[in-house]
């Protein structure tokens, strides 16, 4: 008996609207990435079996399979190249301008192919619930270097009867899928400053809608949460977090600031902006003998028509 490792694995993406049937055409053209982990699967339930008969056991045929909901993460690094499609899932609209990816009401859907080796799964009606990125400067660990991208995905359906393509697309070796590292980032909020981990999150506020089916027949964005969060040097000189950022009268009306994410000499980079970022006082406190620092929590929000995020991606490569 073989095993199946998880090494051997592979994951398709392909545009397109539930219930489409071109949504299962995975195919050469098709999106391929690859990623860490995932974790997407139908959540079954089975419901009834809870009368009362006259025993303390229960009956096979008082129960019936019940309404579920298939989702979970996929883990992967993240590079120019691949935010290209991505953010347009994530944040609504498609590229428009040079670059320039912005926020919209409603979101694309999408189907994903994953191959476990001893079987196919396709999921169909997709949609970006919260995407995360996040990075931890310095060795350790892991690869805490590399900025993870996290992406929470929800879908209606879940179908184990299909296959993978018999020539499915290659993986690109272009320059723009190097994954970006914490060195590459630079985080500006009125001026630079330097900082231990950062992590980015936009949440769509997904909720799935049942009616008279076990599956969902619609997800619906309910609201948008963007927020970001950073680990800073306390420091009251050079980039003067004390007063640069605990004690910045603007933090309560709102900061216009940038992260970006771009080696040093490349034709590629990515540069997130956020409008009217906003921040609550959490004093530092002594955790022992280690460095003294500063944690903070940012929210961005809309000012005026000035949308709380935009993302300029230069894929060049």
């Amino acid at each position: 008996m073989g095993c199946a490792p998880g090494a051997l694995s592979k994951l398709l993406v392909e545009p397109g609207i539930y219930p489409d049937p071109l949504i299962g055409a995975f195919d050469a053209s098709s999106e391929i990435y690859d990623f860490n982990r995932e974790n997407i699967k139908k959540h079954g339930v089975l419901i009834g079996g809870n009368a009362i008969t006259g025993t303390r056991s229960s009956f096979a045929n008082r129960v019936r399979e019940g309404s579920y909901q298939v989702g979970g993460r996929i883990f992967t690094y993240t590079c120019a190249a691949d935010l290209d499609k991505w953010l347009p899932r994530i944040l609504g609209a498609n590229e428009a301008a040079t670059d320039t990816f912005k926020l919209a009401e409603l979101l694309p859907s999408f189907g994903v192919l994953i191959d476990r080796v001893s079987g196919c799964f396709l999921y169909r009606g997709g949609m970006v619930d919260t995407a995360v990125w996040r990075g931890q400067a310095g060795p350790g660990d892991g690869e805490p270097e590399l900025v993870e991208q996290i992406l929470d995905l929800q879908f209606l359906s879940e179908d184990s009867t299909v296959s993978f393509p018999a020539t499915p697309p290659m993986l690109s070796t272009a320059a723009n899928r190097a994954p970006y590292i914490v060195a590459d980032s630079v985080l500006t909020i009125g001026s630079a400053f330097q900082f231990h981990n950062f992590v980015v999150v936009v949440r769509n506020h997904l909720q799935p809608r049942w009616v008279n089916s076990l599956t969902p027949t619609a997800l619906c964005p309910q609201d948008r949460t963007v927020m970001v969060r950073a680990t800073f040097p306390f420091t009251k000189s050079s980039d003067a977090v004390l007063t640069g950022l605990y004690q910045l009268a603007a933090r309560n009306t709102g900061v216009t600031s940038t992260l970006v994410l771009r080696p040093s000499g490349s034709a590629y980079g990515t540069t997130f902006k956020f409008t009217g970022l906003q921040w609550a006082q959490t004093s530092p406190v002594v955790r022992g003998k280690d460095e003294i620092v500063l944690n903070v929590d940012f929210a961005a929000r809309k000012t005026g028509a000035d949308d709380e995020l935009v993302v300029v991606n230069d894929n060049t490569t």
